[in-house]
């Protein structure tokens, strides 16, 4: 699974969910970054996306190595849509930035 003949780094594994989300959602972005960290076989073990558009970025954290409990987010100028997966969503909240207060 962490091999570079079968293309098992956390990109191309499981980073590529939350690539595929983030294109359907806001199209392709102008520039695109991957910073990851390298295992012993080569391949990516854990790593940041940077999807960079006219006016927002978007930023990807995958990883086999790593574990996130985090919720997807995204941030607008004065709320954010907290939502459990990007993909198969079952909960959103939208919470307001100066109140702390949940839709």
């Amino acid at each position: 699974i962490f091999s570079l003949k079968f293309s098992g780094g956390a990109l191309s594994d499981l980073g590529v969910y939350p690539v595929y989300a983030a294109l359907s959602w806001f199209g392709v972005p102008k520039s695109s970054h991957y910073f990851c960290t390298k295992i012993a076989t080569g391949v990516d073990g854990k790593g940041t996306v940077i999807l960079r558009y006219d006016t927002f970025d978007v930023t990807i954290n995958t990883g086999k190595i790593a574990n996130s409990y985090l919720p997807s987010e995204i941030y607008g100028l004065n709320k954010t849509l907290s939502m459990d997966s990007v993909s198969g969503i079952t909960t959103v909240e939208i919470i307001d930035r100066k109140t702390d207060l949940k839709e």
